[in-house]
């Protein structure tokens, strides 16, 4: 069983450069998976995520410029290239360069052993549903047909 979320970002805040607050998007290990797809120039489009030291880059629109050519961004793609990218030696410039393609941080999926740590979160605020062995923590989750909690206790 997988820890996942229901929505792709959550509400964890970082800083950058700037000193402006972002969202950081969590990506799970089935999100990065299915994004290892060379386009064929028409209707199917590059769509090239790497991991690289727990960080997820984007490389479609860099890898067909990649000084050391398109197939090892081919090769690692929806997968975790960390030791590669390491030990080829990229210099500080590349490293800098990498992070304009950032777009989120890598989160392992969570094993669970217990039924009973799955079923010790059933409040409002901490709220986790197991559906076909996955287990989902909907304690963000607003349901658009949701009745709040003020009206809740008029029934």
């Amino acid at each position: 069983m997988y820890y996942n979320k229901i929505t792709y970002y959550i509400n964890q805040m970082t800083e950058n450069k700037e000193g402006d607050v972002t969202p950081v998007r969590k990506i799970t290990r089935e999100e990065l998976r299915v994004h290892n797809v060379v386009g064929n120039g028409g209707t199917k489009k590059d769509d090239l995520w790497v991991l690289v030291n727990g960080k997820v880059y984007d490389l479609s629109k860099f890898y067909r410029n990649h000084p050391g050519g398109p197939d090892i961004i081919e090769e690692w793609a929806g997968k975790d290239g960390t030791k590669v990218f390491e030990d080829a030696g990229h210099p500080k410039n590349s490293k800098k360069e990498m992070e304009t393609y950032l777009i989120g941080e890598y989160v392992e999926p969570r094993q669970f052993t217990k039924l009973e740590e799955i079923s010790d979160h059933n409040r409002s605020k901490d709220l986790w549903l197991l559906i076909h062995n996955k287990v989902y923590d909907v304690s963000e989750f607003k349901h658009p047909g949701m009745i709040d909690e003020y009206h809740l206790t008029m029934l």
